[in-house]
């Protein structure tokens, strides 16, 4: 990975020998002190080098005066004395007495290529960091396995909206009016926040299996947007070389503790102090490179131990998805008088929404530690988190009584209106006064909103379109009138029922259509749902046409149908979507058009055939291993997996059976999978192959066709190819391969210019071919992207150059536009 010379110093720049200085108390012992300096072959005292005794695990290091001091029982002992670039030294020694040795090393001989060292003006920094690198695995590793308790309280702040209510309150209560006080009151409310607390018990076996329960949940505002809500959401362990965390970068992080640390940071020497006995050094770090995602401040180590006693680090932005600021704090101690936890977390961050300032602070306060327990087999799976059904149900006397650190002054005033809010809105007169509020019929609602109806005692809620959403004027056979509603009905274990009717009348062909729907979700923890459909309605014989097609009269149809659909899944990850459609199918040859689409689309003619019935089934399964989620008391959070998606269709149209007249067989077969690839970025790919077993009766509206290529417009490459000629029916095999990678910033950070502007890059191909008309396709593409941010929305502007080779027409190449949607809720991009 590196540069032969670079790897060469590295590797002598990590032989260096360290020490633990341990002092020994027993009754009886008797110690003396070894002492005296250390210097090269020109009588200089040399800092900073490592002296171990042979055979234990403690030692020293000299100090910027070359000076060193070992207090040690008396015995016999050998010193080994090292420091990069000199020869190892080692004294044998016969300790009766206090004893002064000086020790002279001699410059290694062997050349260090290009790589100088002058001791003089190395600091110490990265002697300690050197000692910590090499300690790290051990320290990382003292654990095989902990129990723990965990508080966690996560916060938002709204600033501006804050000061602005501050700024009003305080207006109004000039003059101590009591009504201009209750004014004040009234507007200023509480401050715009968000905030969770959470009380649970994490268990842990190395290297990485985690699981937690919560027995206390208590939420607050509009939470969506918090950092670290569950100690899933991230694992800073500075031990480790690379740090990940979807919510706050897509790439990985590197860890100042990293093997490769020296070459991508910079450390420097603040100061040391003693703490109960304990020397800890205070070094500030750096980054080194531009394009790395890397920390910057401050952290603390153990003398000897080389172990961390405290980090304070911030993140650059250019490294982030959502933040503007970010910072971590962490704090460790002791258990067992030897073995280091995680004592104390915290993280800062802001991000900017409009003219907003949104503060967060996020703490996690770790206690009870039971070291290295015995967990049953299989104890640790797929479930990383319960939430327990009470959990829900604390009350504030619990919380106060289980802060290890008490709410701030916003937190408090937030918490106490929220919870008499709470108590207030669970009267039905206040139930009966908002519902009568939200149920209101006015001109607005009716004109433009749309009118809703909702009773909230008995959970359900109707929706009326507004007068605006009347008129269709794009439609096949011109313009028509619709109108739809909506009920739903929720129920407290999380189920609902829902139904939604649509009636609208054509005035060019005087025909009338419409359709009822209807869904059941009725076990939300397997995301189970039925859905229902029934109606008559103009449909697409190729929905994922290319756009410029979308609309000729040639992709229409008419049908009058009935489809049922079910989704469900069985084991965990493992997925059933079955379903069957009625369809009567019939041209739309018979129907008046006007005008105006013929000016747009040349040759925009309807396609003929002679009425029949379909019936058709569809089966599919999909399975991602290892899917992790969380549980909650009624449902379940899906956190994703590090394994592929594997995913298998099969679609039936069975004869004779109530007039249907297919008869086919489709299979199609698909791989798809996100990889983050370190520091490097995220790639992304799909592979699917199918083909037709049975053609017997293959109507046009259910062949499988190869989608062509928007004019202008990138479409997700994983699903599509840019620069493919025309759209084309396939019965026999097919393949198609599709691959993205986004550098997130791993190269263009590396250029000043680009990394201001937050441009980033990314690259991609496609293949294709098709064995029905020997089809080869091919293509690659280039691209910049920049993220830009409405409220806390964000989208991705994407122009891309592709290029293109096919063996049925010559190479074409094209610039391509996107603007793509972020899925805040699952941390994730279409592409």
């Amino acid at each position: 990975m590196f540069p032969n010379r670079i790897k060469t110093a590295f590797s002598l720049l990590s032989v260096v020998l360290f020490t633990l200085a341990v002092s020994p108390n027993a009754m009886g012992q008797t110690f003396y002190f070894v002492n005296g300096f250390v210097f090269d072959d020109h009588n200089k005292p040399l800092p900073y080098v490592n002296i171990r005794v042979r055979g234990e695990n403690y030692g020293t290091t000299t100090d910027n005066q070359g000076r060193y001091t070992l207090k040690l029982e008396g015995g016999y002992y050998s010193l080994i004395y090292s420091f990069i670039g000199f020869e190892t030294q080692v004294l044998p020694l016969t300790l009766t007495k206090d004893e002064v040795k000086n020790v002279w090393m001699k410059p290694q001989s062997e050349a260090l290529g290009q790589v100088v060292i002058t001791h003089k003006k190395r600091d110490l920094a990265y002697e300690v960091m050197k000692n910590v690198i090499e300690y790290k695995q051990r320290n990382n590793r003292q654990l095989v396995g902990s129990i723990c308790e965990i508080y966690l309280r996560a916060s938002e702040l709204t600033e501006e909206g804050f000061k602005k209510k501050e700024k009003e309150r305080k207006w109004l209560r000039v003059g101590n009016k009591k009504d201009t006080a209750t004014a004040a009151d009234s507007i200023y409310q509480t401050p715009q926040m968000a905030m969770i607390e959470s009380q649970l018990t994490r268990y842990f076996e190395y290297p990485a299996k985690y699981k937690e329960i919560r027995q206390g949940y208590s939420k607050r505002g509009q939470t969506e947007g918090l950092f670290f809500t569950s100690t899933t959401d991230a694992d800073l362990n500075f031990y480790d070389n690379l740090l990940f965390s979807k919510a706050i970068s897509d790439n990985a992080l590197v860890s100042p503790l990293s093997t490769g640390a020296f070459l991508a940071y910079k450390f420097s020497m603040l100061g040391s102090y003693y703490d109960e006995g304990r020397k800890i050094y205070h070094i500030k770090v750096a980054p080194r490179k531009l394009g790395n995602a890397l920390f910057e401040g401050e952290i603390w180590i153990y003398d000897s131990l080389w172990a961390l006693k405290a980090v304070d680090l911030t993140l650059d932005k250019s490294h982030m998805k959502e933040y503007d600021y970010f910072k971590v704090r962490q704090e460790f101690s002791t258990v067992h008088d030897s073995i280091w936890v995680l004592l104390r977390q915290e993280f800062v961050y802001k991000t900017k929404v409009g003219k907003n300032t949104i503060s967060g602070k996020t703490l996690v306060r770790y206690s009870n530690y039971q070291i290295n327990p015995v967990f049953e087999k299989k104890f640790f799976n797929a479930e990383l988190s319960i939430t327990t059904k009470d959990a829900m149900e604390k009350d504030s006397a619990f919380w106060n009584k289980i802060r290890p650190e008490p709410l701030t002054k916003h937190e408090q005033e937030y918490a106490a209106r929220v919870d008499s809010i709470k108590q207030a809105h669970s009267k039905k007169e206040y139930m009966d006064s908002i519902d009568k509020a939200f149920n209101r019929i006015t001109a607005l609602k009716l004109l433009f909103y749309g009118q809703g109806r909702i009773n909230r005692k008995k959970e359900t809620e109707a929706f009326f379109a507004p007068a605006t959403s009347l008129i269709q004027p794009i439609m096949v056979g011109g313009v028509r009138i619709s109108y739809w509603c909506s009920f739903i009905k929720r129920f407290p274990n999380k189920r609902n029922v829902s139904f939604a009717p649509n009636l609208s009348y054509g005035f060019r062909n005087k025909d009338i259509q419409g359709s009822f729907s209807a869904s059941s979700l009725y076990n939300p923890f397997k995301r189970s749902v039925i859905f229902v459909n029934f109606g008559r309605s103009f449909d697409l014989i190729n929905p994922y046409d290319a756009y410029i097609n979308m609309f000729r009269r040639s992709n229409f149809y008419v049908k009058n149908n009935l489809s049922i659909k079910h989704v469900t899944e069985l084991i965990n990850g493992f997925y059933l979507n079955a379903g069957f459609d009625f369809e009567d199918r019939k041209s739309i040859g018979g129907y008046k058009f006007g005008e105006v689409a013929n000016k747009i689309f040349a040759n925009n003619n309807p396609v003929l055939f002679q009425p029949y019935m379909a019936f058709t089934i569809n089966l599919s399964v999909s399975f991602t291993p290892y899917q992790k989620y969380l549980r909650l008391p009624l449902e379940k959070i899906i956190l994703g997996s590090k394994y592929p998606t594997f995913e298998l269709n099969w679609g039936k149209g069975i004869p004779s059976f109530i007039g249907s007249s297919v008869n086919y067989d489709l299979i199609e077969f698909s791989i798809n999978q996100q990889i983050t690839l370190g520091i490097v970025g995220l790639s992304k790919y799909r592979f699917a192959t199918g083909r037709f077993l049975n053609t017997k009766s293959l109507p046009i509206i259910d062949m499988k066709y190869m989608r062509m290529g928007d004019p202008y417009l990138f479409t997700n490459p994983l699903q599509t190819f840019q620069l493919l000629d025309t759209t084309f029916s396939t019965t026999n095999w097919f393949f198609e391969a599709h691959y993205i990678h986004h550098f997130q910033g791993f190269i263009e950070n590396r250029l000043p210019f680009f990394k201001k502007t937050g441009i980033k890059t990314a690259v991609g191909a496609s293949v294709m071919y098709s064995v029905s008309n020997h089809y080869q396709h091919g293509e690659i593409f280039f691209g910049a992207e920049r993220v830009i941010r409405i409220l806390r929305d964000r989208f991705r502007l994407g122009i891309y150059y592709a290029l293109s080779e096919s063996n049925q027409y010559p190479p074409r190449t094209g610039f391509k536009f996107s603007l793509e949607y972020y899925d805040r809720k699952n941390n994730r991009w279409n592409f």
